[in-house]
């Protein structure tokens, strides 16, 4: 996965503070050792319950690691990433595994459609009402 410049500049001064070797682990329990992916599970599952004691509900009770990742890859597509950029941000072998993270958000949907129809039929736009085109999209919700 790719880092920000930012991020990188971060992660060299930690090495070159502590002296990291290339063998060194960069992330280390309290015993001194590379943390495990329980260690890292312990670690976030932690800081969410305190999170969650001080605002109730602003984490899933149930935090785990790849929810990070998942939580990135959904604001990379909303954001209107094109999903082969987020699959090779992932590291996917198949854009059928990235597509986990197309979120059926409405809005996205329906500003999706919109720019691809002002290309291919600007007139198209200006067939319904925005009130009709909200029935017609939202009409599915119960």
């Amino acid at each position: 996965m790719p880092l920000l410049r930012e991020t990188e500049k971060i992660v060299s001064k930690y090495i070159k503070r502590f002296r990291l070797t290339p063998d060194a682990p960069l992330f280390c329990n309290k015993n001194g050792e590379r943390l495990t992916r329980q260690g890292i599970r312990y670690i976030i599952q932690k800081y969410s319950k305190m999170a969650n004691k001080n605002e109730p509900g602003i984490i899933e009770s149930s935090a785990y690691p790849h929810i990070l990742r998942h939580s990135q890859a959904t604001h990379l597509v909303n954001r209107g990433v094109n999903i082969y950029n987020v699959r090779d941000f992932l590291g996917h072998e198949s854009v059928a595994t990235t597509q986990i993270y197309l979120t059926t958000n409405p809005e996205i949907t329906r500003k999706a459609i919109e720019s691809v129809a002002e290309k291919t039929v600007p007139e198209s736009l200006d067939f319904f009402s925005e009130e009709e085109r909200d029935d017609l999209l939202f009409s599915w919700i119960p």
